[in-house]
């Protein structure tokens, strides 16, 4: 009986005790309802953005503050190198800017993954509920950093990287030979280079996502030219014009010589590229067949000579056959073989004898022209006999009439048909004119 007021004091202190940790869950649990009921469209306290404090500001009211304080963005800059010159950039012309708005949203999502995820169970929403309440309390304790979303304009990098670009960029050249007057100057070719915007590009925008800053090497290509060397064809050139040029056609009425002078010879040169024994393309200085064939041709006028026929009758009492006009071989100057002589020594003068000067002596191949009725062959003909005659009369033609048939006659003295061929009454008389236009 003593001992039952004793038990009743125990049971009423546990159940005080149950009733002030009650109310104590009572009070937390609402104060965790009230905190995030006041927080409902702000952003939990101690969320921040690279430096900037964003608790308890709503998502207009952030935005603002993130793009007053980080816009420009104030990131790790960023240095181009190349050949030991460098670029520093801003985030400006890089083209980076800190998208406030999603930046601001992404704060606004710390402490707020409860009820993001496609699984709506119970456990799963307690589970997110406790992470959300840890993060937010961690917030509040050690505050929670967040990374600002930045967008890039890659126009805007693109032409930051080509006006840079210009600079760097060298367009490869060519090797040159010019020939003025009788002065040969080459100029040997120039390696270029080009940088690579697209890989360079590439590199710089791996360095702004991760936000590291540092030196980024411009990746630049070198840029070979076709022709490199030009001495061995300025050396070829320079032969070619170390002597004056002498041309000789020996002719029946003797030797003929006609110089070209160096000035002549420069005019002709041609420079070309061709491709080497090694793969690789060079210069090649040579006489041009056009022009030294156009010359030549100039030449054959002054030496041509066409064949003469011999003009013969025939001795009707003696049976024999007269020469009246003796034949006379002609002469040609072959000219395509002339100018293939021509080119052909200037390329052994020159690939032979560099260092020579003086006058050069080439050959004009020549060719002799037989004419079809050769006087000194006329025993050949078998002319032994006079096989026809015909006889007409022109009494009282008019005067007119006596003179055509007289001067046509007079073409008719000493023509010889070869066998084989025909005979053509208007090839023999040619441009006889004819009075009244008739015989």
């Amino acid at each position: 009986m003593g001992d039952r007021p004793r038990s009743y004091s125990a049971l009423g202190v546990v159940m005080l005790l149950a009733a002030i940790v009650g109310m104590l869950a009572l009070v937390a649990v609402t104060a965790v309802a009230a905190y995030q009921w006041q927080y409902r469209d702000r952003i939990y306290e101690g969320v921040a953005c690279a430096g900037v404090p964003l608790g308890g500001m709503t998502l207009d009211e952030a935005s603002a503050a993130i793009e007053s304080a980080l816009n420009p963005y104030p990131g790790e800059p960023v240095a181009l190198h190349y050949a030991g010159r460098e670029w520093l950039l801003s985030a400006a012309e890089l083209g980076v800017a800190v998208n406030a708005a999603a930046t601001a949203a992404e704060a606004f999502k710390a402490g707020r993954s409860a009820f993001t995820g496609a699984d709506q169970t119970l456990p799963v929403l307690w589970t997110a509920m406790q992470a959300d309440l840890a993060a937010q309390w961690a917030a509040l304790q050690r505050g929670v950093a967040i990374e600002p979303v930045l967008n890039l304009n890659h126009d805007q990098l693109t032409a930051t990287l080509r006006r840079i670009a210009q600079e760097i960029d060298l367009p490869p050249q060519e090797g040159t030979l010019t020939i003025t007057g009788l002065e040969v100057n080459g100029l040997p070719g120039r390696i270029g280079r080009q940088v690579d915007i697209q890989a360079t590009r590439a590199a710089l925008i791996e360095r702004i996502n991760a936000r590291s800053g540092g030196i980024v090497p411009f990746t630049v290509h070198t840029l070979q030219p076709q022709i490199m060397a030009v001495d061995a064809a300025v050396a070829q050139a320079r032969a070619l014009l170390s002597r004056s040029l002498v041309l000789v056609a020996k002719t029946a009425e003797g030797e003929q010589r006609f110089a070209v002078d160096r000035g002549r010879l420069a005019q002709w040169l041609s420079i070309a590229p061709k491709l080497s024994a090694e793969g690789t393309v060079e210069l090649s200085v040579a006489p041009d067949q056009a022009a030294v064939t156009a010359f030549i041709r100039g030449l054959a006028g002054a030496i041509d000579r066409p064949a003469v026929d011999a003009v013969l009758d025939f001795d009707r009492k003696a049976k024999r056959v007269v020469v009246l006009q003796d034949s006379r071989p002609g002469q040609a100057l072959d000219v395509e073989a002339g100018a293939a002589a021509v080119i052909a020594a200037l390329a052994q003068a020159a690939a032979t004898d560099r260092t020579a000067n003086g006058t050069l002596e080439i050959a004009l191949p020549m060719a002799e022209i037989t004419p079809r009725i050769n006087s000194s062959k006329i025993a050949e003909m078998g002319i032994v006999e006079q096989i026809g005659e015909g006889t007409t009369y022109f009494a009282g033609s008019s005067p007119e009439r006596v003179h055509n048939i007289v001067n046509t006659v007079e073409k008719f003295r000493g023509v010889v048909i070869p066998p084989g061929e025909q005979f053509s009454f208007y090839r023999v008389v040619g441009d006889v004119t004819l009075a009244n236009g008739f015989v």
